[in-house]
């Protein structure tokens, strides 16, 4: 198409890029998929009489069909072999004989709220929901299916899940009966066991019954490398999940999954996860061990076999058979996520779901089956059997859900980012403006440039980059401030350039306000800086009311109530005023304390009154600073009891000290 770049080629559904090297794995990674339905009985098993050990049979072995399918055609058809040594029934001629047709039955659904299953008795046929419902029996007559007698070349070829691995089965549990311990599926080799310590290596899924604590145990057993107890023998971890038995009926479709992630083991039963484990003391816990040759456990002609329905690698040499039925059993070398659990689960006991593949335009979360979900506007798919839509390139727009092809934005237009549903040439949402990054882009079609650019609050300017500065004294705390008290007066705690002043702390009011600013100083010191704020609204309100002379009183308040507080009564020590000119000072020495006057006991005496309002000119020639002065006078006013009010006018109330 015009106007593509050849980069845009991989959105073309007639275009693969690169082609896939060693073998070709299916969706997450499936190294073996065994359907247990009457279409995937394949093959036929043989063998001849057997006369080891005292064995008396009668009959060559010769089942058939004697396979399941494997779906993925890597690891290879699960076979039926019978006993070692055959007796009974298995002893007959092989057209009485058992075979897979003997153990194909039907699963009850999920909802069937009966105690016991339904058989099915449709032949094979039937419609395929019938077919897809049948499972394959185990019990002691089937004691379980082989796949692989030795995973050793498959290990090698890169077929068997080393790092991460998940297991699926569909399945029932005879939960009326007690099971110590049976295999759902196994690549497993087990070694002694000593002091509680289990050898072992490779991996397994099964379970337990109990009937005495009345419940099912699923097993997920793991030999990892973070794990492994003596070179060459690993160390099989069991993780467990409990289920109460009565949740499970006979019969009753389950789906499980077990998965390993190279750190973590998890169990979920019908989309629902049960338990989640670290697999060991490391953050990573590595690869699965798998037995090699020249492993301790390699001995007496053991080796470690790939079994559907069975553990038969136990120690004790007992086999370890499921007691149900299997629906089917998927071996991944991926690790699936939950969404993808879930829509498992989905498939897998939703009986009605044929295995019809999504179209274009659609994908299907489990290996592009149905339930089938359209492509989000901006995603597309082009090929049948996707399991997610690809996203749209940048500068590229699907409008639609379900769609199958992305269109390039006309010119002038773009996209903002990849898996875009529409273009756009405005430039706030494109971010193409230019703004100051403290101010916000507008669309406006009424200006040349289509926008305009506000300044954040607290901020102030035409919005163009670079142009919006915060604002001191606007109340709004913004930019470099530390504070924003609304003004601009020193001495208050924030100063004219909004930044908070020695001995005081600032915080916002209801969040965002403007700042309010405490003394946190000595009390002493806080009350000369309320004093200064004082005199500060006298000059700078001249029709007020407020007087120096009130401020001065509130500030010999505030200094009484300091010093009450301080646990003293008598005044600080007057400093020493050596460079003025006169020795004595109104009738005191210079270096007398205040705290040695005696009070007059009667009211204010205007001798002393004088003499203390005398010392704020004196004190000022001499090279005391402002506050002692001020502390000066206040010490003055108090050991001599005055007090100087002005009737009718009260000061503000100073900040507590």
């Amino acid at each position: 198409r015009t106007g593509t770049m050849p980069s845009d080629a991989v959105l073309s559904p007639v275009v693969y890029l690169g082609v896939g090297q060693g073998v070709a794995l299916g969706w997450m990674g499936t190294v073996g998929h065994w359907k247990m339905t009457r279409l995937a009985l394949t093959g036929q098993y043989q063998r001849p009489l057997n006369r080891d050990q005292g064995c008396q049979e009668r009959q060559p072995t010769n089942i058939s069909p004697a396979g399941v399918k494997d779906a993925a055609s890597l690891l290879g058809s699960a076979m039926l072999r019978g006993p070692a040594c055959k007796g009974g029934v298995w002893d007959l001629d092989y057209t009485h004989s058992p075979n897979l047709t003997w153990f194909m039955q039907a699963a009850m659904l999920p909802s069937d709220t009966s105690d016991t299953p339904t058989p099915n008795t449709n032949s094979a046929s039937d419609t395929v929901g019938d077919l897809d419902a049948l499972g394959l029996r185990f019990d002691t007559l089937n004691r379980g299916l082989y796949v692989l007698d030795d995973v050793s070349m498959p290990l090698a070829e890169g077929m068997m899940p080393l790092e991460t691995l998940s297991v699926e089965a569909t399945l029932t549990i005879d939960t009326h009966t007690r099971i110590a311990l049976a295999g759902i599926a196994a690549a497993r080799l087990d070694g002694p066991s000593v002091s509680g310590v289990r050898y072992g290596k490779g991996w397994s899924v099964g379970y337990s019954v109990d009937l005495f604590t009345d419940s099912v145990t699923f097993i997920f057993a793991l030999a990892v490398n973070g794990a492994e107890l003596q070179p060459g023998f690993g160390g099989l971890v069991d993780v467990k999940a409990h289920v109460p038995r009565g949740l499970l009926l006979p019969g009753q479709l389950l789906h499980l999954v077990c998965v390993y992630d190279g750190a973590h083991a998890a169990i979920y039963l019908d989309g629902v996860l049960l338990t989640r484990e670290h697999m060991c003391a490391q953050a990573s816990c590595g690869a699965i061990l798998y037995p090699l040759e020249s492993d301790g456990l390699y001995t007496g002609g053991r080796r470690c076999s790939v079994t559907l329905g069975v553990i038969d690698s136990l120690a004790s040499g007992q086999l370890a058979s499921h007691q149900g039925t299997l629906r089917q059993v998927r071996i991944m070398k991926e690790t699936l996520n939950m969404v993808q659990v879930q829509a498992a689960k989905t498939r897998a006991l939703d009986l009605h779901l044929a295995e019809i593949v999504c179209s274009p335009g659609g994908y299907g979360l489990y290996e592009g089956l149905e339930p089938c979900v359209l492509c989000a506007p901006g995603t597309i798919s082009v090929k049948l059997q996707t399991v997610a839509c690809e996203k749209c390139a940048q500068n590229f727009y699907a409008a639609n859900a379900g769609s199958m092809e992305c269109f390039l934005c006309p010119d002038g237009f773009t996209t903002v980012e990849a898996a875009s549903s529409a273009c756009t040439n405005d430039a706030c949402v494109l971010g193409t403006h230019d703004c100051d990054p403290l101010a916000t882009c507008r669309s406006a079609n009424s200006t040349l440039e289509g926008y305009t650019c506000v300044c954040a609050r607290g901020f102030q300017g035409t919005g163009r980059r670079g142009s919006c500065l915060s604002v001191c004294g606007d109340g709004i705390l913004a930019g470099a401030e530390t504070c924003d008290d609304g003004g601009v007066r020193v001495g208050d705690g924030c100063s004219d350039k909004c930044g908070i002043e020695a001995s005081f702390e600032c915080s916002q009011s209801n969040g965002d306000g403007a700042s309010v600013c405490i003394c946190s100083g000595e009390a002493a010191q806080c009350c000369v800086s309320a004093h200064g704020i004082c005199l500060r609204d006298v000059a700078s309100k001249p029709h007020s009311t407020l007087t120096k002379s009130a401020c001065l009183s509130e500030f010999v308040r505030c200094l009484t109530a300091a010093e009450q507080i301080a646990g003293r009564l008598e005044s600080p020590d007057m400093p020493s005023l050596r460079e003025v000119n006169s020795s004595r000072l109104s009738g005191l020495t210079r270096d007398v304390p205040l705290s040695r006057v005696r009070p007059v006991e009667s009211a204010c005496d205007p001798l002393q009154l004088a003499r203390c309002e005398g010392l704020e000119e004196k004190c000022g020639r001499s090279r005391a600073t402002e506050d002692q002065c001020l502390q000066l006078q206040a010490s003055c006013l108090m050991a001599v009891s005055c007090w100087p009010l002005d009737q009718g006018s009260t000061p503000p109330p100073f900040a507590a000290p």
